[in-house]
């Protein structure tokens, strides 16, 4: 019985006890066989841990907490780089490219989308869909995304 607790504990020091046991977990976040664990900065894809830049962590650190939302090149710069005056939007561009390259070793490259016009938008319906148009093509059906998140068309 070593991991019993022979001494009576107060309210109080159950509590505090159980603060900081949930403070001392690292919350990892996972998204279609990402995961990222902020506290640590480490990203692991299939339980490899994958190697990023600080500026790209942050990025994906941000879109993966805003799933399925339309985020705008403005947004990402204020959110992400802060309120730097000396980066363009194409920064933004260039990191989402070197993500893009980074997860595409993984099968995860659509996870990350461009929304023509808007910006980008990060969901892994569209990991599922790109697997979705692999398994039409191996069994001779064709599947086109339509543009809409969630929906593809069947072309006959």
């Amino acid at each position: 019985m070593q991991n019993c607790l022979t001494k009576d504990f107060t309210k109080d020091d159950v509590t505090a006890i159980c603060y900081w046991d949930k403070n001392s977990i690292d919350d990892v976040i996972s998204v279609g066989g990402l995961h990222l664990i902020p506290k640590s900065k480490r990203v692991n894809i299939k339980q490899t841990e994958i190697l990023l830049r600080p500026m790209e962590f942050k990025l994906l650190h941000y879109l993966m907490t805003h799933p399925d939302i339309v985020l705008t090149r403005d947004q990402l710069l204020k959110e992400v780089w802060g309120n730097s005056t000396d980066i363009g939007e194409r920064a933004v561009d260039a990191h989402i490219l070197r993500l893009r390259t980074t997860l595409q070793g993984f099968g995860l490259s659509r996870i990350v989308q461009t929304v023509h016009g808007l910006g980008y938008l990060f969901s892994d319906k569209f990991v599922a869909q790109s697997a979705n148009n692999s398994l039409g093509r191996m069994f001779g059906t064709d599947y086109t995304n339509c543009n809409t998140p969630g929906l593809l068309y069947r072309n006959e």
